[in-house]
This record gives C-alpha cells, structure tokens and sequence, in this order.
C-alpha cells in the first residue's frame, strides 16, 4: 500500500496529540504483549503447534513500544468491517496507514488462510468434543452414558492442562490481547485453545485487525492491544520514530520461569504440578507403611482439595502481582513523559507569548515622539 504525507508537521502534531479525541484515549493502559521464546517449551512441543498454523512469528514479535503513538492510532482509526475483512485507516505524523488481511499477512509473515472467526459462541454445539481435547481427557473417560449430552462447563485457567494454560497465556497477552488477571477464559480463548491444538486453520490476520477495531471502542475494551505489534506496523510505514518516547518490551517473556510460577516443577524429563508431586510422595509413604496407617479417604481428599485450592491460588497472584508491577511501571512511565512534555510546551507558549509582547510595546514607543531611544525592558 502507498503512504502520503500531506501537511507540515506542526499541524499534524496539533491535529493528533492534542485533540478532543486523543484525550479521551491518553489515559488508557496498552497491552504490549509477550515475546514467547519456544526454546524453553520443548518438552510441551507448543512451538510445533503454531508452525503448523503459522503464527508462530506473531508471537515471537520483540519491539520498543510507543505509548503515544499507540494511543493516536486507536483514537484516529476509522474502519470498516464485513464478514470476510476488515479495513483500518489511520494518519499518523503525514503518513497514510491502511490495513487489511493483505497487509497484516505481509508485514508479520503469517497467513492469510482460514475460517474468519473474531468471537465463538457454538461451546453448547461442540463444548464436549472440545473439551476432550483441552482438558486432555482420553475418550474412554468422563461422564455416564445419561450426561454424555451434558454441556460441560467453561473450565477455570487454573483446572487446564499445563500446555492449554500456557496456550490460554499466549493468547490472551498476544493474539487477542486483553489487560487485568487470566483467572476467567473466554469462549474464544477455549476454540482457539482447541484450534491450535487440532491444526484447525483460522485467520490470524482477521482476528487482529477486529481487536484493534475494539480498541477503538472503550465500551468493548478498556485497553489498547498489540503495543510492540504497532511499533511494526509503524516502520512499515515509515512512521518517524525518532522524536518519541519509548518503552522497553516486558522483560518477562514466557519462559521456564512462567511455568514455575503456575506451580510446576521439571522432574523425571516431564514438568509435573508440585501439588501432585506432594500427594504422589504422600502414597508412596502410604505404601511402605503398610496397613499400620490408617486414612480417612473422605478427610484426606477434603484437605488435598482445599490444599490444591490454596497453592493455585497462590500461583495466579504471583503472576497477577508480576503483571500488575509491569503495568504500574508502564503507567508511571508515561505519565511522567506526558507531564513533562506539557510542562514544556507550556513554557515554550509562555516565552513565545513573551517575545510578541516585548515586540509590541517595543514598536508602539517607536511610533511615540520621545527624544533619546526608547527605554530598555
């Protein structure tokens, strides 16, 4: 796509930044996303899954990002949604941005193939098929033949899997980003769980360009999505970069160390939960002692329950207080940025407004018939 520019810079400043409809947007949080770095995830075989969908250097995207710049695109963009595409347009210091399936596919390098969903709401239709494979139940297990109609119910973050949590993490930071805790999965979040986990084909590019429209839409989404996304998209329009204040990516990217975190240990070549850890060391003891111990099985299961309960969610408010730093840290950031530069341009208005006074009462006392020169001021 062609970029223009049109205007001199000063008045684009004006028209962007310091607009009605940019103030509505300064205060909003970004999701910037997280760099995913596969190499940790070998054993969870999750960097195959993306290759096979290709969006694998979608969620490998490491940028600086531009918190100003981010929130004049979402308070500017004008788009313009149909069943198949969405069209985003937007000008940003004199530089034309329009986006479609065409152009988010060549700018990020992932296809742009598959069934064009942006929300899913068939979990009564194909819940129970989809569960199996979320909850990695084999087909032999689960219900009586009376309950196999059963709508099986939304699964909390922390009841999946240890590879459909990470999945649900990757996706609610990056594919369609969202700010606040992951303690809740949205029917979305569990078909795109399901598709990535099945090689089901969908479009990427579709689904990025509809959460940006959401983000223009405070009503829909508080934040604004895909803040190092954007940086690229940015560049590949050659939007100048060099007068902007930056942010640095999140130094947590998803690691050994997020999965430690959510409660899991590496043991035996295979991570296992701690909790489960805990009770198989509990059998074992069980075992060599013999019958001369004796459990309460209802007691026992009632104790572990409510352990499990605790330790998990132990696990999510670390990650919720690690997060909740990162944006804290991003937030401070940028209001410090933005005082600062309106302190400035406050004081440059101040002494220009000064200059034209002296100006002008310079020029009138020239008018005037004083003998000798005028008076210095």
């Amino acid at each position: 796509m062609k970029t223009t520019t049109s205007g001199p810079r000063t008045k684009v400043l004006n028209d962007e930044f310091n607009s009605r409809n940019f103030k509505l947007f300064e205060k909003r949080s970004i999701v910037e996303g997280r760099f995913v770095d596969f190499t940790e995830f070998r054993e969870l075989d999750i960097e195959r899954l993306f290759e096979v969908l290709g969006w694998k250097s979608f969620v490998e995207v490491k940028e600086q990002v531009y918190p100003r710049l981010v929130k004049a695109f979402y308070a500017h963009m004008n788009f313009n949604t149909c069943e198949m595409d969405v069209q985003i347009v937007c000008t940003l210091k004199g530089q034309r941005i329009e986006l479609d399936k065409e152009v988010i596919s060549k700018i990020f390098e992932i296809p742009d193939v598959g069934r064009c969903v942006h929300t899913y709401d068939s979990w009564a239709f194909n819940g129970e098929a989809m569960s199996r494979i979320i909850m990695e139940r084999d087909s032999t297990q689960g219900d009586d033949e009376e309950d196999d109609d059963a709508i099986p119910p939304k699964p909390k973050a922390n009841e999946l899997p240890l590879r459909s949590r990470i999945l649900h993490h990757i996706i609610s930071n990056n594919i369609i980003p969202r700010g606040g805790h992951r303690d809740e999965i949205s029917f979305t979040d569990l078909y795109l769980i399901f598709c990535l986990l099945e090689g089901i084909r969908t479009n990427l590019p579709f689904l990025i360009l509809h959460k940006m429209a959401d983000g223009n839409n405070v009503a829909r989404d508080p934040n604004l999505p895909y803040g190092m996304a954007l940086t690229r998209i940015f560049r590949y329009f050659k939007v100048n970069l060099d007068d902007e204040t930056e942010i640095s990516p999140p130094k947590s990217d998803y690691n050994k160390t997020t999965i430690k975190l959510m409660g899991y240990k590496f043991q035996n070549g295979r991570w296992i939960s701690k909790k489960r850890g805990r009770v198989e060391d509990e059998e074992r003891e069980e075992d060599i002692g013999g019958s001369s111990t004796q459990f309460n099985d209802g007691a026992f299961n009632t104790l572990h329950g409510r352990i499990e309960s605790l330790c998990t969610s132990h696990d999510e408010l670390k990650l919720q207080v690690q997060n909740g730093f990162q944006n804290l840290y991003s937030y401070v950031d940028t209001s410090m940025t933005n005082l600062r530069n309106d302190l400035l341009q406050q004081l440059q208005a101040n002494h220009q407004a000064n200059a034209e006074v002296q100006a002008q009462i310079l020029e009138q006392l020239r008018h005037l018939n004083f003998r000798g020169p005028p008076p210095s001021l």
